[in-house]
């Protein structure tokens, strides 16, 4: 069905809507002026965006969420992009709109993959952006969290984008374009039982801390995008994981929690998200807009709940952790 989709770009976007989470869209069409002079201003910009005439947009994490809609709403601009899925299905979905790549980011091969196709689609382009958003999480407390756990999470969170910029910087440099990693409010101030996501993301954002100032010279633009809590696959089954990988852990590690706060702190974080689950388009735009306004911003809060965790992150620690502590009970302590 086609229909007029609110959307970072405007009603002007017309889609398919294919899934029920709002942000599984097939892109048809855009009208030619999709930013508004505020936004533009906003950014420091003058009067037009960046052209996207030969320019090349690699994305991650492309099977659903932020990935998914951003790969249809570069495509509808005019980019040429390589779109990287870990699955057919996701990958079936975007080739029509993009270059699609199958692979596991957390194997040499599946790297090598993305960057030989990006390397591929920039024959007779320039790599304009490398967006960073394939991730995963492990929630758990590290106590009933085997170690290996968190070398899978930091594979793709963290030493996947690094060895996708290092392999494509000099293409990136060469064109002075744009680098976006998308990190999380989960980079900003770590959550209790989510230790491996948190730790992921901190990394990833003080590796663009130090790329950003190691790329001005070059006039290449780093970015973090910093989403809070929003109705994305990854956002919404939380929970759930978090339920999961608890049942599933040794018996011993976790005798000092028990059944019964574990359902109770499921209920409440399953509550949580559904209350504070915000627009994944929210996220969405601001990926285009760093690739498309003329003044790229080197941070962006996505999100109400992401000013939260600003000031959470400005706290003195004893009244951040009493915070962080009340909802849930003291973790399970008895």
């Amino acid at each position: 069905m086609i229909v007029d989709l609110p959307t970072p770009l405007g009603k002007a976007c017309h889609a398919s809507v294919a899934d029920p989470d709002g942000v599984e869209v097939s892109l048809v069409s855009f009208s030619r002026n999709i930013f508004d002079e505020k936004t533009i201003k906003a950014a420091g910009g003058g009067a037009s965006v960046i052209p996207s005439a030969d320019k090349v947009v690699l994305c991650t994490g492309c099977d659903s969420g932020f990935g998914k809609s951003a790969v249809c709403q570069l495509a509808g601009l005019g980019f040429t992009v390589v779109a990287a899925c870990y699955t057919e299905a996701g990958a079936k979905f975007l080739s029509d709109v993009a270059h699609t790549v199958i692979a596991d980011l957390t194997t040499e091969r599946g790297l090598n993959d993305v960057v030989e196709a990006t390397t591929k689609a920039c024959t007779d382009k320039e790599l304009w952006g490398i967006v960073n958003n394939a991730g995963m999480c492990h929630p758990g407390n590290l106590e009933w969290t085997a170690p290996d756990a968190y070398k899978k999470v930091m594979a793709l969170n963290f030493h996947a984008p690094v060895t996708i910029m290092h392999d494509l910087l000099p293409f990136i440099k060469r064109s002075k374009g744009r680098i976006v990693n998308v990190t999380s409010v989960c980079g900003i101030v770590s959550s209790p039982s989510n230790s491996t996501y948190c730790s992921s993301k901190f990394a990833l954002e003080s590796l663009s801390d130090s790329l950003r100032v190691e790329m001005k010279p070059f006039g290449v633009d780093v970015a973090v995008l910093e989403p809070t809590t929003m109705k994305t696959p990854l956002g919404m089954g939380w929970s759930d994981l978090w339920k999961k990988n608890y049942e599933e852990a040794d018996p011993v590690r976790k005798s000092d929690h028990p059944q019964e706060w574990v359902e109770k702190f499921h209920a409440h974080i399953e509550k949580h998200l559904i209350d504070a689950g915000e627009d994944p388009l929210i996220a969405v735009k601001e990926i285009v807009n760093a690739l498309v306004l003329p003044v790229q911003k080197s941070r962006v809060l996505c999100g109400e709940g992401a000013k939260g965790y600003h000031i959470l992150s400005m706290m003195p620690d004893k009244w951040r952790d009493a915070i962080m502590i009340d909802p849930i009970g003291g973790l399970g302590a008895e």
